[in-house]
């Protein structure tokens, strides 16, 4: 009998087809907000920006140091991307995350195809948008956005209380589910290549949360689980995204030698 992503607990590892090194982990199902079965990114699948620098922006900040306000971030639209000419600007002093923009030029990816190319069509068609929560850190409001891939947030990881930014994800009730360290491709692709930058090290991912009072600092999960931040334009950090799927969608009865289930 064909088993469904229903079928599966928190905790199970999971992959497309077509993208079987970028392991999932099943981070929770049908959360307020969350309409279907979260899948997490097991390991960072890139180094890159939250969101480039300004040059035009009046805030100067933003115009130094990036701007950390999540739904207009690059990153937001790349997760939510398919296909190379994926960049558009999201306000009028938006910029895109190429190498004049970001921190020592490292890891610009305007031109990167979108995160979700690398999937299969049926993978692509089995997602599903849920209702992302995020701080405007400016005007103190909780901001509700759309999105089938999104950064974690703080309240996501348990670094802050439910309802703030979205609810606890049960995934992170293991605290060791906090540290990740990146896939092969991230290791292959990053133009930072300190020796601790490899599949077997955790490594600090970005949270889509910002310091509160602050226009250009977000926060994220340091290389051990706990909480540190950097500047949005800093280019070495990694991304390690969650995705929304439909429960209903068929996955391989068995899990490979690997343990992951194959998305069919």
């Amino acid at each position: 009998m064909a088993k469904t992503l229903k079928d599966l607990s928190v905790g199970t590892m999971l992959a497309d087809k077509d993208a079987p090194n970028l392991i999932l982990r099943i981070g929770g199902r049908d959360l307020p907000g969350y309409p279907g079965t979260i899948g997490i990114a097991d390991n960072i699948v890139k180094q890159g920006c939250f969101d480039a620098r300004e040059p035009d922006n009046p805030n100067k900040n933003r115009a130094r140091w990036g701007n950390n306000h999540y739904p207009t971030s690059n990153a937001h639209q790349w997760l939510n991307a398919e296909g190379s000419d994926w960049y558009k600007p999201q306000h009028d002093y938006d910029a895109p995350p190429i190498a004049d923009n970001i921190y020592d030029g490292d890891n610009p990816y305007a031109k990167e195809p979108g995160f979700l190319t690398r999937f299969s069509q049926t993978f692509r068609d089995a997602l599903a948008e849920a209702d992302i929560q995020t701080h405007n850190a400016i005007t103190g409001e909780v901001e509700t956005i759309k999105a089938k891939a999104w950064l974690l947030s703080a309240t996501e990881v348990g670094f802050d209380k439910d309802g703030d930014e979205g609810v606890f994800l049960p995934l992170f009730a293991d605290f060791r589910m906090k540290v990740a360290a990146p896939n092969a491709e991230a290791v292959e692709t990053a133009s930072y290549q300190p020796s601790n930058f490899n599949p077997t090290e955790g490594w600090p991912y970005l949270l889509r949360s910002p310091d509160a009072g602050s226009s250009d600092i977000v926060r994220r999960v340091y290389s051990d689980g706990t909480e540190s931040y950097n500047d949005a334009y800093y280019g070495v950090s990694g991304l390690r995204p969650a995705l929304l799927l439909k429960s209903g969608i068929l996955v391989s009865d068995e899990p490979d030698k690997r343990g992951v289930h194959i998305i069919e």
